[in-house]
Order: C-alpha cells, then sequence, then structure tokens
C-alpha cells in the first residue's frame, strides 16, 4: 500500500511574537513495516535554521530556529509511505521474561534501562484495583493486555477534545471518557502499576474507511523481552498494525508532542491542525 500524508499546523498570535527554538516531532520513526519514500517540510516565516537531530529517546525531530517577528507560524510537511501488512502478534517472548498475577518483572540490565518507562506519575488505588482486577484473570501478558486495552474501550468513551494539554490519569479514569491523548497516558499508568515499561506514542493512524476527518493520534507502546515495544490504541481497544506512523515516543507526553516550542511576549495563540491521508 501507497499512503500519501499531508499535514498542516497554523498557530496564529493575536500581536507580533519572537520565536524561540522549536522541536518539530512529525518525522515518521523507523518501524519495519513501511518505508518512507519521500518528505517534504515548509516552514512560514522561513527559519533561520533547520536541522534533523536525534533526541536522548532516539526520536529523529527538525530543529528550527528563527529571527525577527511573526504573527504566524505554519509548518506544512507532505509524505509519502510505502506500506506492508504487519501481523501485531507476530513475535515470541523471552523465555526467562516473568509474568505472575503480581505483574511484571524486568530482568536486572532490561530494569536498569526501563526505569524512565515505569515511574507512575500518579498512584490511584482504584485505578490500581482496575488494573489488578484485570491481572488476575489473565495467565499470560499478552491475553492480559488485550483483555486491558479491550476494557478500557468498552468503559471509557473516546471523543475529540481540541484543548492543548492531556488530562491527568484521575481525571480520565473518573469522567470516563477522553481524548485519544488523555486515554493512552492512562493506560500507560495502568501498565506501570502492573510493572509494564510503557510510553506514550503520538503519530498518525490511518483508517481507510475515511475519505476524510483523519487527525493526529496518541496511544500505548507497552515493553515485552522478545517483543520489543508493542503498540496498543485504547481508543479502539486493539493492538497497533501497519495502518499506525509513529511520529514521536517518549516516556512523558510533553516530549512526544508533535510541536514544542515557545515565544516571547504576551500574545495568546490559536492553533488549528489539518491533516490528510490517501492511499492507493
Amino acid at each position: 500500500m501507497k499512503l500519501c500524508i499531508q499535514h498542516t499546523s497554523q498557530y496564529s498570535y493575536n500581536q507580533p511574537v519572537q520565536l524561540n527554538v522549536h522541536v518539530i516531532n512529525l518525522i515518521p520513526q523507523f518501524r519495519n513495516y513501511f518505508k518512507l519514500d519521500s518528505q517534504e517540510i515548509q516552514l512560514m516565516p522561513n527559519p533561520q535554521g533547520l536541522q534533523t537531530r536525534l533526541d536522548l529517546e532516539g526520536n529523529l525531530h527538525h530543529q528550527a530556529w528563527f529571527e525577527g517577528f511573526t504573527e504566524s507560524l505554519a509548518v506544512q510537511i507532505s509524505y509519502e509511505l510505502s506500506i506492508q501488512e504487519l501481523n501485531p502478534y507476530g513475535f515470541i517472548l523471552n523465555p526467562t521474561f516473568s509474568f505472575s498475577q503480581l505483574g511484571l518483572a524486568y530482568d536486572e540490565n532490561d530494569y536498569r534501562l526501563l526505569k524512565p518507562f515505569l515511574e507512575v506519575a500518579i498512584s490511584n488505588p482504584d485505578i490500581r484495583l482496575f488494573t489488578f482486577e484485570i491481572l488476575k484473570e489473565s495467565d499470560e501478558a499478552v491475553s492480559f493486555l488485550g483483555k486491558l486495552v479491550s476494557q478500557v474501550h468498552a468503559q471509557w468513551r473516546y471523543e475529540v477534545r481540541q484543548e492543548i494539554g492531556v488530562w491527568s490519569p484521575e481525571q480520565t479514569f473518573y469522567a470516563k471518557h477522553g481524548s485519544c491523548r488523555d486515554l493512552a497516558w492512562m493506560l500507560i499508568q495502568m501498565l506501570r502499576s502492573a510493572g509494564f515499561a510503557a510510553r506514550f506514542v503520538s503519530g498518525y493512524a490511518f483508517n481507510p474507511e475515511l475519505e476524510e476527518g483523519h487527525e493526529l493520534h496518541a496511544w500505548t507502546e507497552v515493553y515485552l523481552p522478545g517483543a520489543g515495544w508493542i503498540g496498543l490504541d485504547p481508543s479502539l481497544g486493539l493492538l497497533t498494525d501497519h495502518h499506525y506512523i509513529p511520529l514521536a515516543c517518549s516516556a512523558d507526553f510533553e516530549r512526544a508532542a508533535p510541536i514544542i516550542g515557545t515565544y516571547g511576549g504576551k500574545a495568546t495563540s490559536v492553533l488549528e491542525t489539518y491533516v490528510s491521508m490517501m492511499a492507493n
């Protein structure tokens, strides 16, 4: 399958501002099921500098810096990708992998590297109880993950929320609804409470049944020894496959935002985003 993506993010300011350095997390990250055939990025105003960098979590991104003042910032990017089908269950777990109804235990070497992905942002007894009730019903890790993401999808309503930011896991848990990023961040805390290393992913999820209305998406990845990072989408209740194109992955949702940057001055800003995806 060939997939063409057009993406525009437009920031408008109510008075002239001076843009500081911006990190643009809009480069598809390496996965073995797709190949990036072409990519073109355009920024308005034209940046003084635009470079491709690699962050400490292995995300390729653009770094841009500017001079002068502006009343807007537009980021336009287009991609063409060749995509092959992916079986999300196509792996074998490490035979030394330790799983029980008490949760997951990594070996010492893995644990040392996975520490940032195991930190629980907030310890909530209700979130922990919900997670461990499902854990007790599971006899192995993959079935637990499938049940957990399925139950989150069944019990929490996915909604499009235009406001910037991510709700706390507690707010999403008790509200029983949330945006894709809210649900992903809550699922991460559930997984970490059970000892699973988990990270936040932002990117694109292509729905072949949609002709328009595509948006940036967020989901969760969990680390299983032998399998590596496995994607879970709580908005749809499934393991991710070749329809998912990750742009940034991080232990912290703030570091995986599509565009990260500040500006000088007291202006307020409005963000508009447009995404188009077409397969052929």
